[in-house]
């Protein structure tokens, strides 16, 4: 029995040391631009504010958060914001779906649509479409930020309609934006 605990923790330690190891490489170029002049990195934001802002202002939050942060040269960020009755801060439209950019610690407007149901999967695909061809990149990262229900009822719940994304739906539309980089 001790020779097994102690093959786990040894494995355990390799696969932590590699792990490590094989990150530095993508840490090191984070802030540099590639030779085809794309930027190295961009965050996609899919952010549904919901109850969660209305009642809490739990996204004007972390948008507050994100604005602290001082980011790299060549690293780009993206938000889209809607699907809250009441947004708290930073003039983000109630009816309105809008996209902006963080630039030198600033919330800055690119885009503002007339308000649809984020959790339809066009209005995911097009917010996908729209990152992708703006900010194109080496290494895109999509956050979907709501509340969650799983596998069952999956997520976004915008709560000026009904529904919800499903698995389904996020994995189309992630699938259909990939084959058009």
């Amino acid at each position: 029995m001790k020779q097994k605990k102690l093959k786990i923790k040894i494995f355990s330690l390799l696969l932590a040391a590699a792990l490590i190891f094989t990150s530095f490489p993508a840490c090191s170029n984070a802030g540099e631009k590639r030779e085809d002049n794309r930027d190295n990195r961009t965050v996609l934001i899919y952010m549904c504010g919901s109850n969660l802002e209305t009642t809490f202002g739990a996204a004007t939050k972390n948008i507050a958060e994100m604005l602290s942060v001082k980011l790299p040269k060549g690293v780009n960020v993206m938000i889209e914001t809607g699907g809250a009755k009441k947004w708290r801060d930073y003039n983000i439209a109630n009816d309105k779906i809008s996209r902006y950019t963080i630039k030198n610690g600033r919330l800055v407007l690119l885009q503002a649509l007339d308000r649809s149901n984020m959790s339809y999967v066009k209005t995911f695909s097009d917010f996908l479409d729209y990152g992708l061809k703006k900010f194109p990149a080496k290494n895109t990262a999509v956050i979907l930020w709501d509340h969650g229900s799983g596998c069952v009822n999956g997520m976004i719940s915008d709560e000026n309609y009904s529904g919800s994304l499903s698995i389904d739906d996020i994995k189309t539309a992630l699938t259909d934006a990939e084959k058009k980089i």
